[in-house]
């Protein structure tokens, strides 16, 4: 994939398409396109976190580690969805496993690269922090949704 063919996905990803050429050229800049084969693993639990992904096709699964029940999967993403979000914040330690459950395409992005970057242009980071904070309050929701029903919360006696 040419950088021309990254900044055109960018720009029509939901995630991206609201930022303007110069942004989508310096985050294509830091992005390169990757397969990924059945059991991959994207990001370990507690391993630096120095990427993330823009899935394009396949599904990953985002699990965590149980002490006496192993490894549970939290929920399941596919196209069009951002894995990982770790690299932003210290520790920048991933909380999480991501592994791959069907072949998946994916850009890959140096998250540490880019992280560094947001110092000279701090409206990119911005940008890209709150779009980021858009999908932890998805996936907080959805894990919210999945406790209630796990647990079976009801408001009925």
């Amino acid at each position: 994939m040419t950088p021309q063919d990254l900044k055109a996905f960018l720009a029509e990803h939901p995630f991206f398409s609201t930022l303007p050429a110069e942004d989508l050229a310096i985050m294509a800049s830091y992005a390169e396109y990757a397969n990924f084969a059945v059991g991959d693993i994207l990001l370990r639990e507690g391993q630096q976190a120095t990427r993330f992904y823009v899935l394009r096709e396949g599904s990953v699964a985002i699990d965590v580690h149980h002490p006496a029940r192993g490894l549970i999967t939290l929920m399941t993403v596919g196209k069009g969805d951002v894995v990982g979000w770790s690299w932003l914040l210290e520790p920048y330690l991933s909380q999480f496993d991501a592994r791959v459950l069907r072949p998946t395409k994916a850009l890959v992005f140096d998250a540490v690269a880019l992280r560094a970057s947001f110092e000279q242009h701090p409206a990119l980071g911005y940008a890209v922090t709150r779009k980021l904070l858009a999908q932890v309050t998805k996936r907080l929701y959805a894990a919210r949704i999945q406790l209630l029903d796990l647990y079976g919360i009801s408001n009925n006696p």
